[in-house]
């Protein structure tokens, strides 16, 4: 005759002893499947596919970043859209117009860009006339050099 144990009855220092006697196990069994993998055989990849078999991990999305006019604020902005967007070879020059869209808040170059139409090149020459108006260095220069100034005053 088969004795039934009732849960209530196993002391509880006998439970927890048999659960860490099984987490110990499952943890050894997943070190040797990790000690038998050779670097090769494991790769993380976000996007990118290749011959190789691949983990992929779920990447927080990224957010695009956006410019509000401030010309001290513009190597910051172009640094990053440059990177998500206008290096990103994924996106055709209409895309990246609506991105650059989305991105400019500064009234005045958001509303030339809200009429500007996508032809062949145009996106080129919007993003050339955005870092001829903005990328200023002698200006961002002169006005860091009179922050220093004003602060030791």
């Amino acid at each position: 005759m088969e004795k039934t144990v009732n849960q209530s009855t196993i002391p509880h220092d006998h439970r927890v002893s048999k659960m860490v006697r099984a987490f110990d196990t499952r943890m050894l069994d997943l070190s040797a499947s990790v000690a038998r993998a050779s670097p090769a055989d494991v790769s993380i990849s976000s996007s990118t596919t290749s011959d190789h078999h691949h983990h992929h991990i779920k990447l927080p999305k990224l957010t695009v970043p956006t410019f509000n006019g401030d010309i001290l604020k513009w190597a910051v902005f172009w640094e990053r859209f440059s990177s998500i967007i206008h290096d990103n070879p994924k996106l055709d020059n209409h895309e990246k117009l609506t991105y650059l869209r989305q991105a400019i808040t500064d009234p005045d170059v958001s509303q030339l860009l809200s009429t500007t139409t996508i032809a062949p090149g145009q996106y080129d020459e919007l993003v050339d006339t955005l870092q001829k108006r903005y990328d200023k260095k002698r200006i961002i220069h002169q006005h860091h050099v009179m922050a220093l100034i004003s602060a030791n005053l």
